[in-house]
Parts: C-alpha cells; sequence; structure tokens
C-alpha cells in the first residue's frame, strides 16, 4: 500500500509523518536529507504523494513566484509566505553574498532589488537541497512530491485563515480546530501524535509542536481524496512546477 506523508524542517532534520488510518497516530520518522525519506520508500515507488513545506521552483528574475502571491491572497498573515530567493543567493557562502547576489538578480530599472528575508535564510540550505533533488532525480517526481504551505492548509482545511501565530496557545488551538475538519477528534490525534514523537525520536532533534502540527498539515493534504486535492498553479508550466497544494472540498478560487 503506498503512503502518504506529510514532512516538515524541523530542529535540525526532515520530520516525516507518514498516515496509518488504522492507527491512533501517524508513524514518525526523522531523517537527514529529503534523498533519505525518497530511498526509504524505495525510491518513491512506495509513495502515493509526499507533501512537504518547502519551495519548490525557484525564480529566475526579478519577479515573485506567481504561486506565493497567491498563496497571500488566501490568507490573512500574509507575512508568514517569504519571498523565494533565486538560485544565485542560496548557493552563496556568507550572508553578505547571498543578499548581494539575490539584490543583483531581482534589480531593476525601477528598484534596487531587494534581499533575502530571515525566514528564508533560515532554511536556504533545505530550499536548495529539495531543488537539487528534484533536478537530479531520474524519475518523474511531479506526481508524488507536492509544495504545500502549512498556512494555507489550514486555511484551507477550515475556509477561514488562521489569525494567531503558530508557536501561540490560541494559535494551535485555532489549528487544531481546522484538523478536526478533515479527521475526527483531532485534538486528541495531536496528542498521540506528539506522544509518537517524544517515544521514537530522540530529544536532541529539537523538534517543536508547532513542527508537529505543520506536518500534520501536510500529511493530511497528501491524504484527501481526488476530488479534495488542489492545486495553485500560477506557475505550472515551470521545471518543476511552481504549485502549492491543498485540501478542501471545493476550489479555494
Amino acid at each position: 500500500m503506498s503512503a502518504s506523508l506529510g514532512v516538515d524542517w524541523a530542529g535540525d532534520h526532515w520530520l516525516c509523518l507518514e498516515h496509518r488510518p488504522n492507527s491512533a497516530a501517524p508513524h514518525p520518522e526523522t531523517y537527514d536529507s529529503i534523498k533519505d525519506v525518497w530511498e526509504d520508500y524505495d525510491d518513491g515507488h512506495d509513495i502515493d504523494r509526499l507533501c512537504i513545506d518547502i519551495p519548490i521552483g525557484l525564480p529566475t528574475g526579478p519577479n515573485e513566484r506567481a504561486v506565493d502571491k497567491d498563496c497571500r491572497s488566501h490568507l490573512d498573515r500574509t507575512s508568514t509566505v517569504f519571498r523565494v530567493p533565486v538560485r544565485e543567493a542560496l548557493e552563496a557562502d556568507t550572508p553578505e553574498e547571498v543578499n548581494q547576489k539575490s539584490r543583483a538578480a531581482t534589480q531593476t530599472e525601477e528598484t534596487d532589488g531587494v534581499g533575502v528575508q530571515p525566514p528564508a535564510y533560515a532554511i536556504r540550505n533545505q530550499i536548495l537541497e529539495v531543488n537539487n533533488f528534484i533536478d537530479d532525480c531520474t524519475q518523474d517526481t511531479t506526481d508524488k512530491l507536492y509544495e504545500v504551505h502549512p498556512e494555507l492548509c489550514f486555511t484551507a482545511f477550515s475556509r477561514s485563515p488562521p489569525q494567531y501565530s503558530k508557536t501561540t496557545a490560541h494559535g494551535a488551538a485555532e489549528r487544531i480546530e481546522a484538523l478536526d475538519t478533515v479527521v475526527d477528534n483531532a485534538a486528541v490525534l495531536v496528542g498521540a501524535t506528539l506522544t509518537a514523537v517524544k517515544d521514537n525520536i530522540d530529544d536532541a532533534a529539537g523538534i517543536e509542536v508547532d513542527d508537529v502540527l505543520d506536518a500534520l498539515a501536510a500529511m493530511y493534504t497528501a491524504t484527501a481524496p481526488e476530488n479534495e486535492f488542489w492545486l495553485l498553479t500560477d506557475d505550472a508550466d515551470a521545471t518543476p512546477p511552481q504549485r502549492m497544494a491543498y485540501r478542501s472540498p471545493s476550489d479555494l478560487d
């Protein structure tokens, strides 16, 4: 049986939640690389869908990815969607060079270009890793590997965008309420998932509660039936496609 996976960068590892419909909680594992995840599931052959919270498909010039603009249009907390850096910036060695490369690539006649935002800088190596993996993969990943943004996932679940930061009690509660629309007894499930993480993963991994919520959002997007699996596809013709998956009874647009 093919697996539905939700993957999120957590601490210093990839946190992967595998949906197990007959279990009280998904099965958690941590991996050093996305390639390790892929290989653990028979080079992707045992994967139905893998939804991952990381940008897939990089901009190549001054224009921001259209899919990110589209995502923001559905959220109230728009700052949670950062501008994805160009490859030249991601490959730079120092913070100064990262910003210099970004500004050079995004410069226009009207502007001096933009630097790299702190959230993007913090996971620049992971963005590059996943995009390099897709570029180097010997098989087509487009029918299995999907970018998600957890804030869009939660918005689509409940048809209401989160109002609070995911790191606060209010924010965690509203995200659990959103999960309640796609799984029974979400609060119990979240508790069971946290226990599974505690029992299976060393605390040195640095996984936080909001990481688990994000991975659950990705996983339950991956489990969506075909008629509830949607894509924001402004740049679907790019290579790889620049799109975001979400789960909803109907199209957000």
